[in-house]
């Protein structure tokens, strides 16, 4: 019997963590990791640097211009997503513009993927690499290093476009 798994994310100033994994961890282990992060962060704060007013500034502004709130499972279906490789840009295209990151693992990608359930099919995950190694070469996703891809920004520019119309 397959263990259910859980997602954790926390900031406290500068630090951030993020957690996936097994609900056993999350109640037997993950109180002590929290409590070691805020003593560290404690401990070292005064060596953290503040968020620079000016990015801080610069990322509300961009968020509320753009004021897109999309799911995975919403972009997919105003871009008309019927394969894969439909759903990958869906997927980045919602990590980019709905959550502001600018580059973007293969595991966030499929993570992505996975929550647009209108649309994921499991034989997604095996084709991933296929379905990316073609956005690539087709120049609609940039491989920036290795298992580290983007928009490109044509890609992106033509997504917004859409996704304006159909907001």
């Amino acid at each position: 019997m397959s263990e259910e798994k859980s997602e954790v994310r926390f900031k406290i100033g500068q630090m951030e963590v993020e957690f996936q994994g097994s609900e056993s961890f999350m109640k037997e282990s993950l109180p002590e990791l929290i409590a070691n992060v805020l003593e560290q962060h404690e401990a070292h704060k005064d060596k953290i640097p503040a968020e620079p007013e000016e990015l801080s500034r610069s990322i509300v502004q961009q968020n509320s211009a753009n004021g897109l709130d999309h799911s995975t499972n919403t972009i997919a279906t105003l871009t008309n997503a019927n394969s894969g490789s439909d759903l990958v840009i869906a997927a980045v295209a919602c990590l980019t513009l709905a959550k502001a990151k600018d580059r973007m693992t293969r595991s966030e990608i499929l993570g992505e993927m996975q929550s647009a359930t209108s649309f994921y099919k499991i034989s997604y995950r095996s084709n991933l690499s296929n379905y990316l190694d073609g956005l690539v070469k087709a120049d609609r996703l940039r491989l920036h290093d290795k298992d580290l891809y983007a928009l490109s920004a044509a890609e992106k520019k033509s997504l917004e476009i859409t996704l304006d119309a159909g907001h």
